[in-house]
Protein backbone atom coordinates (compact mmCIF):
# COMPACT_ATOMS: atom_id res chain seq x y z
CA UNK A 1 0.00 0.00 0.00
CA UNK A 2 1.58 3.23 -1.13
CA UNK A 3 1.24 6.36 1.03
CA UNK A 4 -1.32 8.41 -0.73
CA UNK A 5 -3.68 4.91 -0.27
CA UNK A 6 -2.92 5.25 3.34
CA UNK A 7 -3.49 8.99 3.66
CA UNK A 8 -6.75 8.84 1.71
CA UNK A 9 -7.57 5.50 4.15
CA UNK A 10 -6.61 8.23 7.05
CA UNK A 11 -9.23 11.03 5.54
CA UNK A 12 -12.10 8.32 5.68
CA UNK A 13 -11.29 7.36 8.83
CA UNK A 14 -11.27 10.94 10.32
CA UNK A 15 -14.53 11.61 8.11
CA UNK A 16 -18.19 11.59 10.53
CA UNK A 17 -20.76 10.74 8.37
CA UNK A 18 -23.92 9.22 9.58
CA UNK A 19 -26.61 7.71 7.01
CA UNK A 20 -30.22 7.53 8.01
CA UNK A 21 -31.31 3.65 7.44
CA UNK A 22 -35.35 3.48 6.96
CA UNK A 23 -35.68 -0.01 8.03
CA UNK A 24 -34.34 0.44 11.95
CA UNK A 25 -35.48 4.31 11.41
CA UNK A 26 -32.28 5.56 13.07
CA UNK A 27 -29.24 7.45 11.84
CA UNK A 28 -25.76 5.02 12.14
CA UNK A 29 -22.06 5.12 10.83
CA UNK A 30 -22.35 1.68 9.40
CA UNK A 31 -21.98 1.44 5.88
CA UNK A 32 -20.33 5.06 6.18
CA UNK A 33 -16.88 5.39 4.53
CA UNK A 34 -15.38 5.78 8.42
CA UNK A 35 -16.57 2.60 9.12
CA UNK A 36 -15.64 0.70 5.76
CA UNK A 37 -12.17 2.23 6.22
CA UNK A 38 -12.34 1.23 9.44
CA UNK A 39 -13.67 -2.30 8.68
CA UNK A 40 -10.73 -2.30 5.62
CA UNK A 41 -7.79 -1.08 8.44
CA UNK A 42 -8.87 -4.57 10.72
CA UNK A 43 -7.62 -6.64 8.23
CA UNK A 44 -4.30 -4.87 8.39
CA UNK A 45 -1.14 -7.70 8.80
CA UNK A 46 1.48 -6.85 6.59
CA UNK A 47 4.04 -5.73 8.57
CA UNK A 48 5.86 -4.39 5.81
CA UNK A 49 3.67 -1.12 6.05
CA UNK A 50 5.70 -0.27 9.40
CA UNK A 51 8.24 1.91 8.13
CA UNK A 52 5.67 3.88 5.33
CA UNK A 53 3.20 4.31 8.76
CA UNK A 54 6.46 5.58 10.58
CA UNK A 55 7.81 7.93 7.77
CA UNK A 56 3.99 9.22 7.74
CA UNK A 57 3.31 9.70 11.66
CA UNK A 58 6.47 12.01 11.14
CA UNK A 59 4.45 13.90 8.02
CA UNK A 60 1.61 14.49 9.28
CA UNK A 61 0.59 17.06 11.61
CA UNK A 62 -2.74 16.76 13.05
CA UNK A 63 -3.20 14.59 16.16
CA UNK A 64 -6.38 13.21 15.11
CA UNK A 65 -4.35 11.43 11.57
CA UNK A 66 -1.93 10.35 13.63
CA UNK A 67 -4.13 8.49 15.80
CA UNK A 68 -5.67 6.65 13.13
CA UNK A 69 -1.79 5.77 11.67
CA UNK A 70 -1.68 4.24 15.77
CA UNK A 71 -4.38 2.22 14.79
CA UNK A 72 -2.86 0.92 11.88
CA UNK A 73 -0.02 0.27 13.37
CA UNK A 74 -1.26 -1.40 16.70
CA UNK A 75 -3.62 -3.56 14.09
CA UNK A 76 -0.90 -5.11 12.27
CA UNK A 77 0.90 -6.09 15.40
CA UNK A 78 -2.34 -7.61 16.65
CA UNK A 79 -2.88 -9.11 13.28
CA UNK A 80 0.36 -10.64 12.23
CA UNK A 81 1.65 -10.89 15.91
CA UNK A 82 4.91 -9.35 15.15
CA UNK A 83 7.10 -7.40 17.95
CA UNK A 84 7.99 -5.13 15.68
CA UNK A 85 4.60 -3.02 15.77
CA UNK A 86 4.42 -2.82 19.62
CA UNK A 87 8.62 -1.41 19.40
CA UNK A 88 7.59 1.13 16.89
CA UNK A 89 4.50 2.60 19.36
CA UNK A 90 6.98 2.78 22.00
CA UNK A 91 9.30 4.43 19.81
CA UNK A 92 6.53 6.73 18.89
CA UNK A 93 5.51 7.00 22.82
CA UNK A 94 9.02 8.65 23.41
CA UNK A 95 8.65 11.56 21.08
CA UNK A 96 4.92 12.64 21.61
CA UNK A 97 3.88 15.19 24.56
CA UNK A 98 0.02 15.15 23.74
CA UNK A 99 -2.21 13.57 26.38
CA UNK A 100 -4.54 11.89 23.16
CA UNK A 101 -1.71 10.53 21.23
CA UNK A 102 -0.20 9.35 24.72
CA UNK A 103 -3.03 7.39 25.39
CA UNK A 104 -4.29 6.45 21.38
CA UNK A 105 -0.37 4.80 21.56
CA UNK A 106 -0.88 3.30 24.82
CA UNK A 107 -3.65 2.09 24.16
CA UNK A 108 -2.68 0.42 20.87
CA UNK A 109 0.42 -1.23 22.83
CA UNK A 110 -2.41 -2.80 25.66
CA UNK A 111 -3.90 -4.82 22.66
CA UNK A 112 -0.08 -6.29 21.60
CA UNK A 113 1.01 -9.67 22.70
CA UNK A 114 4.11 -8.96 24.01
CA UNK A 115 6.05 -5.63 24.97
CA UNK A 116 9.61 -6.57 25.76
CA UNK A 117 10.22 -3.15 27.08
CA UNK A 118 7.99 -2.38 30.08
CA UNK A 119 10.37 0.49 31.33
CA UNK A 120 9.14 2.94 29.04
CA UNK A 121 5.61 2.63 29.96
CA UNK A 122 6.01 2.55 33.20
CA UNK A 123 6.88 5.52 33.90
CA UNK A 124 3.71 6.94 32.73
CA UNK A 125 1.92 5.35 35.54
CA UNK A 126 2.31 8.34 37.53
CA UNK A 127 1.50 10.56 35.41
CA UNK A 128 -0.06 13.51 36.29
CA UNK A 129 -2.99 13.11 33.36
CA UNK A 130 -5.68 10.59 34.75
CA UNK A 131 -6.21 9.42 30.93
CA UNK A 132 -2.95 9.10 30.46
CA UNK A 133 -2.33 7.35 33.84
CA UNK A 134 -5.27 5.29 32.86
CA UNK A 135 -4.03 4.15 29.60
CA UNK A 136 -0.41 3.38 31.19
CA UNK A 137 -1.97 0.40 33.65
CA UNK A 138 -4.02 -1.01 30.89
CA UNK A 139 -0.64 -1.02 28.51
CA UNK A 140 0.94 -2.94 31.12
CA UNK A 141 -1.73 -6.29 30.10
CA UNK A 142 0.94 -6.42 27.38
CA UNK A 143 3.83 -6.64 29.86
CA UNK A 144 3.86 -9.54 31.42
CA UNK A 145 7.32 -9.20 33.36
CA UNK A 146 8.31 -8.82 37.36
CA UNK A 147 9.17 -4.38 36.30
CA UNK A 148 5.30 -4.23 35.04
CA UNK A 149 4.10 -6.62 38.14
CA UNK A 150 6.01 -4.81 40.62
CA UNK A 151 4.61 -1.11 38.82
CA UNK A 152 1.13 -2.42 39.48
CA UNK A 153 2.22 -3.22 42.97
CA UNK A 154 3.72 -0.34 44.28
CA UNK A 155 0.12 1.54 42.48
CA UNK A 156 -2.18 -0.25 44.80
CA UNK A 157 0.27 -0.13 47.88
CA UNK A 158 0.86 3.68 47.70
CA UNK A 159 -1.92 5.60 45.22
CA UNK A 160 -4.55 7.10 46.72
CA UNK A 161 -6.48 6.91 43.64
CA UNK A 162 -9.18 4.01 43.61
CA UNK A 163 -9.73 4.33 40.03
CA UNK A 164 -6.14 3.90 39.70
CA UNK A 165 -5.99 1.00 42.32
CA UNK A 166 -8.98 -0.83 40.72
CA UNK A 167 -7.41 -0.60 37.34
CA UNK A 168 -3.74 -1.70 38.68
CA UNK A 169 -6.00 -4.65 40.05
CA UNK A 170 -7.36 -5.79 37.05
CA UNK A 171 -4.16 -5.72 35.24
CA UNK A 172 -2.85 -7.86 38.16
CA UNK A 173 -5.49 -10.20 37.52
CA UNK A 174 -4.21 -10.91 34.29
CA UNK A 175 -0.51 -10.86 34.43
CA UNK A 176 0.52 -11.28 38.49
CA UNK A 177 2.42 -13.97 39.69
CA UNK A 178 1.52 -15.58 43.40
CA UNK A 179 4.09 -12.99 44.05
CA UNK A 180 1.18 -10.31 44.06
CA UNK A 181 -1.19 -12.08 46.27
CA UNK A 182 -0.62 -10.99 49.74
CA UNK A 183 -0.44 -7.08 48.11
CA UNK A 184 -4.26 -8.00 46.54
CA UNK A 185 -5.31 -9.25 49.54
CA UNK A 186 -5.90 -6.22 52.11
CA UNK A 187 -7.85 -4.58 48.74
CA UNK A 188 -10.53 -7.09 49.49
CA UNK A 189 -11.64 -5.03 52.69
CA UNK A 190 -11.34 -1.52 50.33
CA UNK A 191 -13.85 0.64 51.03
CA UNK A 192 -14.55 1.13 47.35
CA UNK A 193 -14.63 -2.43 47.09
CA UNK A 194 -12.44 -3.84 44.56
Amino acid sequence: MKDDEILYLVEQMSDEEYLYHEEVKCYTNEGSPSDLAYERVHHFRDVNMLPILNTLLDKVKQAEQKQHLYFMIGTIGVNSGDVRAGMLLLEKLEQETKPSLLESILEEIAKQRCIPDTERIVKYIDDSRSSVREAAIQALRACRDEIAEDALIRLITTSNNSFDIMSANFVLATIGTERAVPYLTPLLDHSREM
